[in-house]
């Protein structure tokens, strides 16, 4: 009896753009860390500034389990049996990277370009 392989939980294709992102907020992060290092030493000790950086922490897992959940079951429903069913996973598939990208890392990449100005900003209207 022929068996049927098992279809990859994830292709090469799909975790790279998981290490890619990662990378690139750690990045990000390192970099401003050592370019605007007094602003963003707020982040972690301002009240404000470490309830952001949590809320971008559970943002991240939530983001990278979703997408990894999300692209393990496209993986299995659409096994790359023939052309047909390989545009439709690459399609699906990028539809699914570009919603992540701005519903999960844009709103990350901006707390930590904006969240210390956010943060000194609202010291000087209300004077936390």
């Amino acid at each position: 009896m022929l068996k049927v392989p098992e279809p990859d939980l994830w292709t090469g294709d799909q975790l790279n753009h998981v290490a890619a992102q990662l990378l690139m907020l750690v990045a990000f992060f390192f970099g401003r860390l050592v370019f605007k290092s007094g602003s963003m030493s707020l982040l972690w000790e301002h009240p404000l500034g470490v309830r952001m950086l949590i809320g971008c922490a559970v943002l991240t897992v939530f983001n990278f389990g979703l997408y990894l959940l999300l692209h393990a079951m496209l993986n299995r429903c659409f096994p790359p049996n023939s052309d047909e069913v390989k545009r439709r996973r690459a399609t699906l598939s990028s539809l699914l990277l570009a919603i992540h990208l701005i519903v999960f890392f844009a709103p990350v990449f901006l707390i930590l370009l904006l969240g210390p100005a956010s943060i000194q900003f609202a010291e000087s209207l209300v004077g936390i």
